[in-house]
Order: structure tokens, then sequence, then C-alpha cells
């Protein structure tokens, strides 16, 4: 797994959505595959040290599972990667948040290590 460093200088982790260090917020985009540290620009959208503009992904927003980022003009919701869920778990049961979280994060490496090889990631939904 690729090493990610915050603009403070801390090394953060792949799963982050916050700096342990300094408390920026943390989103990854799959672009580029990158743990970007975002400052907040209002109204759910986010810019990092470029000014590239992005919002999070809705099941980050949402349920906290995803800290996928997109484009801050992109229509959908989901980022890239959730679009590939054809079905989440009924959150109205006790502990389907935690296994949802896991195996968003099982897949979110998947994706990355896929993008790594420069495998095509083609939805079938």
């Amino acid at each position: 797994m690729k090493r990610f460093r915050c603009d403070c200088g801390s090394q953060v982790f792949f799963d982050n959505d916050h700096c342990l260090s300094c408390g920026a917020r943390l989103g990854f985009d799959p672009a580029v595959r990158e743990l970007r540290p975002l400052a907040a620009a209002g109204d759910g959208v986010y810019t990092d040290r470029n000014g590239r503009a992005f919002r999070f992904c809705a099941n980050g927003e949402d349920f906290g599972v995803c800290n996928w980022l997109r484009p801050a003009e992109q229509a959908q919701p989901l980022c890239f990667a959730c679009q590939f869920n054809r079905t989440v778990p009924n959150q109205s049961l006790p502990g389907n948040d935690r296994r949802w979280r896991v195996l968003e994060e099982g897949k979110k490496r998947l994706f990355f290590t896929l993008m790594q090889l420069g495998l095509p990631l083609v939805s079938g939904w």
C-alpha cells in the first residue's frame, strides 16, 4: 500500500478521513490515487491545496463508510467505487453499519490495487 502524508507532514493512512496530528479533513481522490488534505469551501464543497473542488461520496456523508472524493460538479452523488454497489446492508439492523464499513474498506483497497496495476474497472450495473 502506498504511503500518504498530510500537508502538516504527518503520515496518514488510506482509510483516514482526518489527520490525527492536525485534524485536517482528508479524502481520497481516485483520479490521481492520492489522499488529499482538504479545506471546507461551503455548501458541502471542499478544496485541495491546488484549488480543485470536490464533494465527498454520499455514502461517506450519510453513513460514514467512504472517504473517497468526487468532482464537485459531478451530479452523481456516489464516488467511483460506490457506484459499483448493487445492494448495501440494511442500516436499521444493529451492527450492519460496522459490517458495511469493513466491507467498504476491503473493496476500496481492492479497487486501489487494481487501479495501481492499470486494470480496467467496469461496472456491470
